[in-house]
C-alpha cells in the first residue's frame, strides 16, 4: 500500500460509532462508507463518486475525502484547488481535520495564495476543537508572529495544549520557552522534562 493511501485511510477513513452520529442522515453515512470501501480496494472513481453523493446530502466528512483525493492526486488529476474548495466545504461545516487542511493550503500557498491571516484563523478553529498538530501550529504562528502578532504567553497556551496529548514537538518548544522564561515564568526543571 502507498504512502499517500496510508495516509488517506489514517486521516479519512476512520469509522466507529463516535463519527456515525454525526451524520446528518442514514444514507449519507451508507453512501460514505460504500465510498470508503471503494477506496479501500482501490476504485477511485467509484469512492470519488460515491463521495460526492454523501457531499451533496451535506457530508462534512465526504467533502474532506473528496479533498484528499484531489490533494493526493488519487483517481483524479492531482488538484490543489480543487482540493482548497473540497476542504473549505468541510471546514465551514465544522470538520476540524479540513480546517487544518485548509490552514496548511494557506500557510503553504498550495492551490490557494499564501495567507498566514487566513492560515491562522483556520488553524484556531481546528485548535479549539482539539487537535494537537493545528493547536501545535498555531502556537508556532504565535511564537514567530506569523499571520498573528508575536505572543509568547499565546504560543505557551498551544504548545501546552498539543503537550499534553504527548506531541514531542509540542512538548520541546514548550520546554524551550520554559528554559527562556519566554511567556511563562523560566523554570529549568520543568523545560528538562519536557524535552
Amino acid at each position: 500500500m502507498g504512502y499517500f493511501l496510508k495516509l488517506f485511510l489514517r486521516f479519512a477513513m476512520p469509522i466507529s460509532l463516535i463519527f456515525f452520529a454525526n451524520y446528518s442522515s442514514a444514507s449519507s453515512l451508507e453512501i460514505y462508507i460504500k465510498g470508503l470501501r471503494s477506496i479501500e480496494s482501490g476504485h477511485y472513481t467509484k469512492g470519488m463518486k460515491l463521495f460526492q453523493d454523501a457531499a451533496e446530502l451535506g457530508d462534512e466528512k465526504a467533502a474532506f475525502a473528496i479533498g484528499m483525493l484531489y490533494d493526493q492526486g488519487l483517481g483524479v488529476k492531482q488538484d490543489h484547488a480543487e482540493a482548497v474548495k473540497w476542504y473549505r466545504k468541510s471546514a465551514n461545516q465544522g470538520f476540524k481535520k479540513a480546517q487544518f487542511n485548509l490552514a496548511l493550503k494557506y500557510r503553504n500557498g498550495n492551490g490557494v495564495k499564501k495567507n498566514d491571516l487566513i492560515a491562522a484563523n483556520w488553524y484556531r478553529q481546528a485548535a479549539e476543537q482539539g487537535l494537537m498538530y493545528a493547536q501545535y501550529n498555531l502556537g508556532l504562528m504565535y511564537d514567530d508572529g506569523d499571520g498573528v502578532e508575536e505572543d509568547k504567553i499565546e504560543a505557551a497556551k498551544w504548545y501546552k495544549e498539543a503537550a499534553n496529548q504527548e506531541f514531542p514537538r509540542a512538548q520541546y518548544k514548550l520546554g524551550e520557552l520554559y528554559r527562556t522564561g519566554k511567556g511563562v515564568s523560566k523554570d529549568l526543571a520543568k523545560a528538562l522534562s519536557l524535552y
